[in-house]
């Protein structure tokens, strides 16, 4: 590709896992969405009985009904599918310089003359319960074999039978006839909807064979528990599989995982509060607070549950029915797990279990025992622990080639093992013995600009300019001569520090800070500082800064609503013990001075985006699941030819709706900004939406892009710009390496992934953006939902890097697109604290970061 940096140019619980030796099962479904691996698979009985049925040559089915062949005419299934075009949609770019990756994926692939039939099933007399259906086609072994897999309706086998059409005898539980007749409707490309759905149940199955647990959509191995004794932790190593078709064909997608249980029961927890309790009722209410959405697991079964409430009022001595008898919690556990539980009086737990019956989801509610639950995952204590997170990364943040060992053990471990082979024998399945190595490119470095035209040229590739943009003038200064400190009595030498600190390492930034108004506070109580921030009203003042002794998230959000709704103007708020260590006050001061500037309305650096009259926006969604309210959407969007200056708003929609139903007057909102900043509407919308999964993909573009039309006419009916939606997809599990002499090393910022691991039917790509000194990075995978302007892959990819320069709050480049980001602090903030759309005055300031 071209050497040229400042544009686009280029050359180039009674939840059964569905399995049984026999075989396996799924749910009715004719053409389940993506890959399917959500269904949930029946029970289907070992009992494989020897039917002593024969097969009837098609000819003889004359002795059906013409009833039954008109039934059997409307039931055919569609072959529209078979005859489409399969051929993949490629859009691959070719700039910047080419080098081999190595990805986590696998090739899978079928044995010569060996495939997978699919044949509808009809039973006369006609049978409405699919457990007996599956019971009676039970019978039929010796002539389907003992490798199968049937949902009620449509049978699938790894060969064909003689005849397309097969009437097979058999016997209801009643002992009367039934026909079973099956009609073979196709013989499935491997990338067919339902292959794939069942080549992800086949590796479900060899992952049990491994003896692996299946929690959360990981596969656990408990065998394999790490140890931390002085924190009472376990860790346990695991692995995310999936089977999709891709680009260049089936593969399975493996990536090392882990999970973090604590050795301390729930019991346990509640000793615990009601030891530090003063003889009331409050240890139960922060029990509550602890355990409502929290997940635990249950050891006798390996099982997880969500915590959705603590019953006070039951105990182990309580009753429930089963198998039609009264039994009690403790004669439960005993008879059936050899378990005596010890605290016959403590209150139960109510889980909550999600599982999908015949495609339906459903939640199973079941009362737990709490000194039989375990805590899972990290608390927020923890996480303030950095003797704990250290501890904790130690085994789960791993290397590049620590992650290509555990995918070579965990290969090793199904070759090696004999059923898991002959199950991929059976079905004619073959896995790649190694990971696929494919071409990747990386980007041309791009220059970093700042005041005065001074460049970052990050030849090295390590997007870390934080000592030129505290070393050098921002792009644009906003003097701050009008401002206060609020803070305690105790801490006001640590402000008068920092303001010191202030004036003396901003003047190198280019940025005018004057002295500030010190308000001492009596104490650190919440009313001081909310009742000071409001008597600053009509005062003129441009920004207050706020001293905390303590996090406190109340405070916080006390502060927060009183600058972003009550009385606005930009507020900074920083601890105590971020600013008491002298040798730390310059380079924290130096971020904070930075930070300031931004929500006074100043800017940074830029890149080169030599991009006329577009507007760039960015998506996001918050969702507070702990309050069950409404969720609140994000919108931000750029008002200068730069894309340094931002207009922000956001809007509340239902309860844990993703997809945002309130974008078009948003996006409107910032049309018109813009013409009012600029004289003109942008010819171009380039919009990055943060926060959907695959699932949600084909509603976006019937949704939310729709929404953004309706926007553009409501500004004038001939108004039409050009647009490209990507969605921003950071929750992914595909994981690109880098090799060298040593081994292998994260890949270096500007990274592409374009082909061959990328969706068949998409334009897509993966791009590793940020710089990553430990553990693996994540790349982050980009979909382009609709483009209708004239960009093609090279510059799609570029401007999308670009935009990772752009984050203000961080000098350096991030996972995501600058915008996205923003959206994702503005959400978060209002959602979070503010429970209220911020004052309008400050939509046009980077109030949030």
């Amino acid at each position: 590709g071209s050497g040229t940096n400042n544009g686009f140019a280029s050359n180039g619980s009674g939840i059964n896992n569905g399995f049984t030796r026999n075989g396996f099962e799924t749910e009715s479904k004719t053409k389940p969405a993506g890959a399917g691996r959500a269904k949930l698979f029946q029970r289907l009985s070992s009992d494989g009985r020897n039917s002593q049925a024969s097969v009837i040559n098609g000819s003889s089915r004359a002795g059906l009904s013409a009833h039954k062949e008109d039934d059997l005419a409307s039931l055919s299934l569609n072959d529209e599918d078979s005859e489409r075009d399969n051929s993949p949609v490629i859009c691959k770019g070719t700039s910047g310089q080419q080098y081999t990756m190595v990805t986590n994926y696998f090739r899978l692939e079928t044995e010569p003359g060996k495939g997978i039939y699919m044949y509808e099933v009809l039973f006369y007399p006609d049978i409405d319960s699919l457990n007996l259906r599956k019971k009676i086609m039970n019978q039929l072994s010796n002539v389907l074999k003992e490798t199968r897999s049937f949902d009620g309706r449509l049978l699938y086998l790894p060969f064909e039978l003689d005849q397309k059409v097969t009437e097979i005898p058999a016997k209801s539980h009643d002992g009367s006839d039934v026909n079973v007749v099956l009609t073979l409707r196709k013989k499935m490309r491997m990338g067919d909807v339902e292959a794939v759905h069942l080549y992800n149940i086949i590796f479900r199955r060899i992952m049990n064979i491994l003896e692996l647990i299946l929690d959360g959509g990981k596969f656990t191995d408990p065998k394999a528990a790490q140890m931390i004794p002085e924190h009472k932790l376990e860790v346990w190593p695991g692995f995310v599989t999936a089977v999709q078709e891709y680009e260049d064909g089936v593969m399975l997608m493996c990536n090392s995982s882990y999970r973090v249980l604590q050795k301390c029961t729930v019991h346990d927890l509640m000793t615990d509060l009601m030891s530090c309790s003063q003889g009331d009722d409050g240890w139960m209410r922060t029990l509550t607070n602890m355990m409502v959405n929290q997940t635990v697991l249950t050891r006798y079964n390996n099982k997880s549950y969500r915590i959705d409430e603590v019953v006070y009022n039951a105990s182990p001595m309580d009753t429930f029915m089963r198998q039609g008898e009264p039994i009690t919690y403790y004669d439960y556990y005993y008879q059936h797990y050899d378990i005596i539980i010890k605290d016959k009086g403590q209150p139960l737990l109510r889980g909550i279990q999600k599982a999908k019956i015949k495609g339906r989801e459903f939640t199973e509610c079941i009362d737990l025992i709490p000194e039989l639950c375990h805590l899972s995952g990290i608390t927020d204590t923890m996480r303030n622990d950095n003797k704990v997170m250290k501890a904790i990364i130690t085994y789960s943040r791993i290397s590049p080639n620590q992650r290509q060992q555990a995918l070579e053990r965990f290969l090793k471990r199904i070759h090696s093992n004999p059923e898991a082979n002959q199950l991929l024998r059976n079905w004619g399945l073959r896995l790649a013995q190694k990971n696929l190595k494919l071409p990747g490119r990386l980007l041309h470095p791009e220059p970093v600009i700042f005041g005065q035209d001074i460049q970052y040229l990050n030849e090295q590739y390590e997007c870390d300019w934080n000592g030129m943009a505290t070393r050098n003038p921002v792009l644009s200064g906003v003097a701050l001569s009008s401002w206060v400190i609020l803070c305690t009595r105790r801490d006001v030498t640590v402000a008068k520090d920092f303001l010191k600190m202030c004036m003396e390492v901003s003047r190198r930034m280019g940025i005018e800070i004057q002295e500030a108004r010190v308000i001492q506070l009596p104490d650190d109580n919440t009313q001081n500082y909310v009742q000071e921030l409001r008597r600053l009203r009509n005062q003129q003042i441009q920004l207050a800064f706020i001293l905390m002794p303590i996090a406190r998230t109340d405070k916080y959000s006390a502060i927060k609503k009183v600058c972003c709704i009550d009385n606005p103007l930009p507020s900074q708020v920083a601890l105590t013990r971020t600013l008491r260590n002298p040798g730390k006050l310059r380079s924290v001061t130096q971020k904070i001075v930075l930070q300031m500037n931004c929500k006074l309305g100043g800017t940074l650096w830029q890149v080169k985006v030599p991009l006329k009259n577009t507007m760039v926006i960015g998506l996001d969604t918050y969702h507070d699941p702990s309050r069950k309210s409404n969720s609140v959407g994000a919108v931000v969007a750029s008002m200068n030819q730069s894309l340094t200056r931002w207009y922000s708003t956001i809007y509340r929609q239902s309860e844990g709706t993703e997809l945002i139903s309130g974008l078009e007057t948003a996006v409107q909102r910032c049309l018109n900004n813009y013409f009012e900043v600029t004289g003109t509407y942008p010819n171009q919308l380039i919009i990055f939406r943060d926060g959907l999964g695959d699932g949600q993909l084909e509603t976006c573009k019937e949704f939310e892009v729709k929404q953004i039309v309706r926007a553009c006419m409501k500004v004038d009916l001939d108004y039409k710009p050009n647009r490209l939606f990507v969605v921003v997809q950071k929750r992914i599990q595909t994981r690109l390496f880098f090799e060298n002499k040593d081994g292998l090393i994260n890949p270096p910022p500007g990274s592409i992934m374009d082909h061959s691991i990328t969706r068949r039917d998409k334009f897509d790509f993966f791009l590793v953006s940020q710089n990553v000194r430990q553990g693996t990075v994540t790349p982050t995978h980009y979909v382009v939902v609709e483009n209708t302007t004239t960009m093609d892959p090279d510059k799609v990819q570029r401007l999308t890097y670009k935009m990772t320069h752009m984050y203000y709050n961080w000098c350096g480049t991030i996972r995501v697109p600058a915008p996205c980001q923003y959206a994702h602090k503005l959400a978060y903030l209002v959602g979070e604290h503010l429970h209220k759309e911020a004052d309008i005055s400050l939509n046009d300031k980077l109030f949030y970061l």
